[in-house]
C-alpha cells in the first residue's frame, strides 16, 4: 500500500497549526478506543510541548505557536487499543505557497504532487471570516482571504490532470467558537458553497464541512478562555475511514491474485499428472502443492487483516455520520 498522506490548506492565520496540536492532544489521550502517536520521541516531545502551552490559558496570547511560512510534516500511527492500524504523514503548507502567480516555483509543484498523492485534503477557513450578520459580506471574505487563493489553485491542478480525481476533502472552519453565536449550519452551508461554487458542482468529489474549536472565548483579547475541543477528532476520522476503505480494497485485490496463483498451480499439477508416467514429475507436483498451501495460509492472513480492518471501518463510518454538511458526487447526504 502507498504511504497514506493527508495534506492541509489554508490562509496564514487560519489555525492550521493549532488545529493539529489540538488534534493530536486530544487524540493522543483517546478517543472512542482510537489514539494517534507520533512514534518518533523528538517530534512527539515538541507536540507535546506545543499543545501544553495551547491549553495553558496563564500565558494568554503567548498559548499560541508563532505564525510560521515553512513547510511542516510530521508522521503520524492510527492506534486502536492501542495496536498500531495505520502509520500516517501530515504534510502542512504555508499560505503563501498558494499564490497562483508563482505557479511555476518548485513549491506549488509539490504542493500539486501532495494533493494527488493524499488519502485527504483539508482546507481551513478562519472563522473569523464568519462574524457578523452579513452572509453576502461573508461570502465575500471567505472568498477574499481563502478561496481566492485556493479555488484558481484546484482549478489550475484540475485543468492538468484531467481525468483524475480530488482526494476527498474535508473543509474545516476553524475558530468556530469566535462565530458560532452569529450563523448557523445552512448559512455556512451557503457561505462555503458561495466562496467555493466549482467544488461543489464537481459530480465526482467527497465533501465534509466541520466546525471545529478549540475552546469558547479561547481568542478573546487576553486569549485566556479553557481549552475545550469540538469536533477536532471529525476531520482525521474522515481521512482514516477513507485510508481504511482504500488498505481493504488493497487486500481483497492481492486475495484474487492469490486465488488466481492458485488456480494455475491446481492447473500445472493436472497437466502434469495426465503425462505419461515417464516423463511425470512428482517433485514439481510436491513443489506446486507447497505453494498452493503458502497462498492458501497467505489469503486466511489476509481476510483476518480485513475483518479486524473493517470492525475499525464500521466504527468511524458511525461517527461520520454525525456530520450533517456532507456531500457525495455533488449531492448532499440526506
Amino acid at each position: 500500500m502507498d504511504k497514506i498522506k493527508f495534506t492541509i490548506l489554508g490562509e496564514t492565520g487560519s489555525g492550521k497549526t493549532c488545529y493539529l496540536l489540538g488534534m493530536y492532544y486530544e487524540m493522543s489521550a483517546g478517543r472512542d478506543g482510537y489514539s494517534i502517536v507520533a512514534p518518533n520521541r523528538d517530534e512527539s516531545r515538541r507536540l507535546v510541548a506545543n499543545f501544553k502551552n495551547l491549553t495553558d490559558a496563564s500565558l494568554g496570547r503567548k498559548r499560541f505557536p508563532e505564525m510560521t511560512d515553512a513547510l511542516q510534516k510530521y508522521n503520524f500511527e492510527l492506534q486502536h487499543a492501542f495496536n498500531t492500524i495505520l502509520p500516517f504523514e501530515w504534510i502542512d503548507y504555508p499560505g503563501k505557497w498558494l499564490d497562483v502567480s508563482e505557479s511555476a516555483s518548485s513549491g506549488l509543484t509539490e504542493v500539486e504532487n501532495s494533493i494527488y498523492n493524499s488519502t485527504a485534503l483539508f482546507i481551513c477557513i478562519d472563522g473569523e471570516n464568519l462574524t457578523g450578520n452579513d452572509t453576502a459580506e461573508k461570502i465575500e471574505r471567505v472568498r477574499d482571504k481563502c478561496s481566492r487563493h485556493i479555488s484558481p489553485y484546484l482549478a489550475q491542478l484540475s485543468g492538468k490532470n484531467r481525468g483524475r480525481k480530488f482526494p476527498p476533502i474535508a473543509l474545516i472552519i476553524t475558530k468556530y467558537d469566535l462565530c458560532n453565536r452569529e450563523t448557523d449550519e445552512e448559512e455556512i452551508l451557503e457561505v462555503l458553497q458561495g466562496s467555493f461554487s466549482p467544488l461543489f458542482e464537481r459530480d465526482d468529489t467527497f465533501i465534509v464541512i466541520v466546525p471545529v474549536s478549540l475552546g469558547s472565548d479561547l481568542q478573546d483579547d487576553d486569549s485566556r478562555g479553557k481549552f475545550s475541543p469540538i469536533n477536532l477528532h471529525l476531520p482525521i476520522y474522515m481521512g482514516i475511514w477513507f485510508a481504511l476503505k482504500n488498505y481493504i480494497a488493497d487486500l481483497k485485490r492481492q486475495i484474487e491474485v492469490d486465488k488466481r496463483t492458485i488456480s494455475n498451480y491446481n492447473e500445472m499439477i493436472r497437466d502434469e499428472q495426465d503425462r505419461f508416467f515417464l516423463f511425470k514429475s512428482n517433485d514439481k507436483i510436491l513443489s506446486w502443492r507447497n505453494r498452493i498451501s503458502e497462498n492458501e495460509s497467505e489469503i486466511r492472513r489476509l481476510q483476518n487483516e480485513i475483518s479486524a480492518m473493517k470492525q475499525s471501518y464500521d466504527r468511524l463510518e458511525r461517527e461520520l455520520y454525525s456530520i450533517n454538511l456532507t456531500f457525495i458526487n455533488g449531492r448532499r447526504r440526506k
